[in-house]
């Protein structure tokens, strides 16, 4: 698959590795919950878990390349600052804010809703 960045550069990515597995544990019990539920209506379809987006440092929680959504659980992590989450640090907690906007971008770019 060929990604478009926000540099204008074009990255490929294999993508028949790392297909989701509903059985898998998660990075979260709540995204957990969330791949249990997406597992009854999207078993059938070419789902990922922790997708990395290749010339980025980012990943997405789920990404379905056969109805081209993504979906990102927003933990609390996402919206206000957490000393355990960001390690102590609040330029952390700004920096996860740019990180979720450039994901955005990127998916928007490419054509994910």
């Amino acid at each position: 698959m060929q990604w478009k960045l926000l540099n204008g550069k074009v990255k490929s990515k294999n993508n028949n590795n790392n297909r989701i597995d509903f059985d898998a544990p998660s990075l979260s019990k709540e995204q957990f919950q969330i791949k249990q539920f997406l597992k009854l209506y999207c078993k059938n379809h070419i789902l990922y878990e922790e997708y990395s987006i290749p010339g980025t440092i980012l990943s997405v929680d789920f990404l379905n390349l056969t109805s081209r959504w993504a979906l990102e659980h927003q933990g609390v992590g996402h919206f206000a600052y957490n000393k355990f989450y960001h390690r102590g640090s609040r330029q952390n907690y700004w920096k996860s804010i740019e990180n979720d906007m450039k994901k955005r971008k990127i998916l928007e770019l490419n054509n994910f809703k």
